[in-house]
């Protein structure tokens, strides 16, 4: 591995980052609520990664930052970098038919056990590129020319932070999974009061976030902390619930809590009012369900910068600190200079990436403003 120095990512995307709330950290660029009323948009719900309507209101916005940019010179094609988990390639395509756009897209996730590798397949009529090696996001302006889509002030470039910009899928995501575990066993402790076992629900939350009990979690970080605490008060076992959910006994979370809801005088007295706040949220389609979880793996997350310039990034240290992507971060930057319109995507909630008033008063920063280690892999 490689370090560059310490940066950030508001070098080169500044403000123009949108959490999960679709409010835009950019104060020139119009809130959700306001765009939701010209989009004829149910204010009261903020709608999900993946969904069509959230790849609406992402293309307003490019659409009202590109004429403060370049104002006159409407957008043509979208780039998007992102990796290879979760909806990446849905959440693509549908911005891209949000905004009537040419797009391609490069999506990655770092496997050192193979020779580097690049595959293209098409989704809804767009290229998008498969890679197992980062590095080889230098090579994909060429294929972006190859169909016709330059980079200039007429594309805009998304770019994924999560696991992409920041916690690089395959090298360096074991680091954000593992702040998040641990604001599970915080959350899970402060919620019962006593002492947990905390091996237990590190071991439970690694469990849950494995790639085949996604179909079940929806891949959401908030679900898995609540599955912990259940785990922590003694209500479920990991593997009982994961031979039950493989046997198809429940074949959506939705319906596994609805029965937890059913039992509720069982559970026990302590977490009552979390599993009260955490089922309304989820039946009002809310964006956060586990408040408390979320304002922890935001303090635990940023306890895991690292801004240190001699550390030396090895597999092991990257698995405890959160560094950003240097080849994202030259690509960003690149495509910055020949005027594209950059952008941040997170699906991370607002409470997870941005600090409380009383936390930001001691000098906590945005995710997207803290200074860190950039890092790239060797070209191999």
């Amino acid at each position: 591995m490689n370090q560059h120095g310490c940066t950030s990512l508001a070098t080169f995307l500044d403000d123009r980052v949108i959490y999960r709330n679709l409010d835009v950290q950019d104060p020139s660029l119009p809130s959700f609520h306001q765009l939701a009323a010209t989009l004829s948009l149910p204010a009261n719900r903020i709608p999900r990664t993946g969904e069509p309507a959230h790849a609406l209101v992402v293309a307003e916005l490019l659409k009202h930052a590109q004429e403060l940019d370049h104002p006159g010179k409407a957008l043509q094609n979208l780039v998007f970098v992102g990796n290879s988990q979760g909806n990446n390639s849905k959440t693509f395509a549908n911005i891209c038919q949000a905004g009537n756009w040419h797009g391609i897209a490069f999506l990655s996730n770092e496997n050192t056990d193979f020779e580097p590798d690049i595959k293209s397949k098409y989704q809804q009529g767009l290229p998008i590129y498969r890679t197992n090696r980062w590095f080889l996001l230098e090579f994909f302006e060429a294929f972006c020319n190859q169909h016709a889509i330059h980079i200039n002030e007429q594309t805009t470039v998304v770019l994924n932070l999560d696991k992409t910009c920041l916690g690089a899928f395959g090298r360096n995501d074991q680091a954000i999974d593992h702040a998040r575990a641990l604001a599970a066993v915080g959350t899970a402790s402060s919620t019962l009061g006593t002492a947990i076992d905390v091996a237990k629900v590190i071991q439970a939350y690694q469990r849950f976030n494995l790639v085949d009990f996604y179909d079940f979690t929806g891949d959401n970080p908030d679900i898995l902390a609540y599955l912990c605490l259940l785990v922590s008060a003694g209500v479920i076992e990991p593997e009982t619930l994961v031979a039950q959910v493989r046997l198809g006994e429940w074949t959506s979370f939705q319906a596994y809590v609805e029965d937890i809801q059913t039992r509720f005088n069982s559970l026990p007295v302590s977490i009552q009012p979390t599993h009260t706040e955490f089922f309304a949220s989820l039946q009002n389609g809310a964006p956060l369900t586990f408040k408390a979880f979320r304002l922890l793996e935001y303090q635990l997350t940023s306890h895991f910068v690292q801004s240190a310039p001699d550390i030396v990034p090895d597999a092991d240290t990257l698995s405890k600190i959160l560094v950003i992507t240097e080849e994202v971060r030259k690509f960003g930057l690149d495509c910055k200079t020949k005027g594209a319109l950059l952008f941040g995507l997170s699906d991370t909630p607002d409470e997870a990436a941005l600090p409380t008033p009383e936390l930001a008063q001691k000098g906590y920063l945005p995710l997207h403003r803290a200074e860190m280690l950039s890092v790239s892999s060797e070209k191999k």
